[in-house]
């Protein structure tokens, strides 16, 4: 088992290399260097949006997404990559959770 080591995550972090503590994570989390570096590339390379376009591009960027969605699906176990719903952030995605509760509920009259 690998031991988490606080400096090594840290400084994957850009935001936290001057910046003692960062507490706004209610508002925006931070990024690490991937993310930001996926992001770059991204905007420098493609163009194009995912299930909209038969343009090469984003073809290849909507393959990519459903790889993205199957990677997660067998992270966390799930039973069928179609189980896995992106969302824009935290208040999207409780209120989708809670309309989907509300709804299972109602239907099975419990």
């Amino acid at each position: 088992m690998n031991v988490f080591n606080p400096a090594q995550f840290r400084a994957q972090f850009p935001a936290l290399q001057d910046a003692g503590v960062y507490l706004d994570s209610a508002a925006t989390a931070l990024k690490p260097e991937a993310v930001v570096e996926a992001t770059r590339q991204f905007y420098s390379l493609s163009a194009g949006n995912v299930h909209r376009s038969q343009f090469a591009e984003a073809q290849r960027l909507t393959v990519r997404y459903e790889a993205a969605r199957e990677k997660v699906a067998q992270l966390l176990n799930a039973p069928d990559d179609k189980t896995i719903v992106w969302t824009r952030g935290t208040t999207e995605s409780i209120n989708h959770g809670g309309t989907m509760l509300c709804a299972s509920t109602s239907a099975t009259g419990r």
